[in-house]
């Protein structure tokens, strides 16, 4: 709804305003650049494109020595695990979907290599995790606190290049975007170090990682 209001408004204000500015083809254009834009920002939140998309061609290519949440407390169940018909495999962290127990959970820190869907030269990342407003609590003390991303050539070479340390907020929106180091080099796997989270002492709940920026050829 809200994406067809934008349209409305926007084409009432170049009909209103600017008919005896610019001509009728001019106007029609830029109507069409914004909703062209509002398509593109309204597909999947960002209004850039994800090379770490499962869809597109990428896939988990290592979780190195992380350990996956299994266990189901005697006392309790995580609100997550309530969600969970099987315990998810990290490719859900590369598709989309942010509902409550759509994401992998692992003890301690997490570490995942993302091959991505061709050799980018990156620019930025995306974090998302699931909003408060759909959690029985009212908090996401699971949701990854501190994380950093190196870029590497292959799982086996020792080229990794640092690109940067940040921290998602549990007091931001849901999804949450970082900009890189800037780096010469075109990478073809982007590995994510999780650190920490927001206070959840028995796993964290990692929901979807982005990684933006622009094909190398």
């Amino acid at each position: 709804a809200a994406i067809v209001l934008c349209r409305h408004a926007t084409s009432a204000r170049m009909e209103t305003s600017c008919t005896t500015e610019i001509s009728p083809a001019v106007r029609d254009e830029v109507i069409r650049i914004v909703d062209s834009r509002l398509e593109e920002y309204h597909a999947d939140r960002t209004g850039k494109p994800d090379y770490a998309l499962g869809s597109l061609g990428a896939a988990i290519a290592s979780i190195f020595s992380t350990r996956p949440y299994t266990k189901r407390p005697a006392e309790y169940v995580p609100w997550e695990v309530l969600h969970w018909e099987h315990f998810n495999t990290p490719d859900v962290i590369i598709k989309p979907g942010i509902m409550p127990g759509e994401c992998w959970a692992f003890e301690g820190r997490g570490y995942v290599a993302i091959q991505l869907s061709m050799p980018i030269y990156v620019s930025g990342f995306s974090l998302e995790h699931t909003p408060k407003e759909l959690t029985p609590f009212g908090h996401i003390k699971s949701a990854p606190r501190k994380f950093s991303v190196w870029g590497l050539s292959s799982l086996e070479g020792n080229d990794e290049e640092f690109l940067g340390r940040f921290e998602f907020e549990d007091n931001g929106k849901s999804l949450q975007t970082f900009d890189a180091i800037v780096s010469e080099k075109a990478f073809h796997l982007v590995e994510l170090m999780v650190e920490t989270n927001h206070g959840n002492v028995e796993y964290t709940c990692l929901y979807r990682f982005r990684v933006h920026g622009r094909p190398a050829s």
